[in-house]
């Protein structure tokens, strides 16, 4: 079950979740996304990458900015058939992603997306927010997805 954006901001005040896709193909339009879904009040932002965790590079920057002002980004897969998510940081976007500062979850994909923002919504209502917060996600939905070994 996808939960509509909406229905989510309404649950969660403090968690934006940013739906990325190939069809976001330019960098000002990724960027503008990106800067409208962080705005007053955001204290983590979820962003569902395409298929494997893919993140628009345009967003690499942002990201960075973003983190290093306390705010944590978690990627999410969008892949629905998998029962899990980005288990290994094999591909180029997937590894400059992390190297910004995001977040990419092994343990869940767009199949629980309702259960990632209330699970941060309820870390930030009991008062956890930057680091604390990212280790209270890692925690609940498992370690970060490392780099692939060859």
């Amino acid at each position: 079950m996808v939960v509509s954006n909406e229905l989510l901001i309404q649950k969660a005040p403090n968690v934006s979740v940013l739906h990325t896709s190939m069809g976001m193909t330019a960098p000002e339009l990724a960027q503008s996304a990106f800067r409208a879904h962080v705005g007053t009040g955001v204290k983590a932002l979820i962003i569902v990458g395409t298929a494997n965790g893919t993140v628009h590079k345009a967003l690499f920057p942002l990201i960075r900015e973003t983190t290093e002002r306390n705010v944590p980004i978690f990627v999410l897969s969008d892949n629905p058939s998998d029962d899990y998510g980005v288990k290994a940081l094999k591909y180029e976007p997937q590894m400059k992603v992390a190297d910004a500062g995001a977040t990419p979850l092994r343990d869940v994909n767009i199949k629980k997306i309702a259960e990632v923002v209330q699970t941060i919504q309820a870390e930030i209502n009991q008062g956890k927010t930057g680091q604390q917060l990212n280790e209270a996600v890692i925690e609940k939905f498992g370690t970060p997805a490392l780099p692939a070994q060859n």
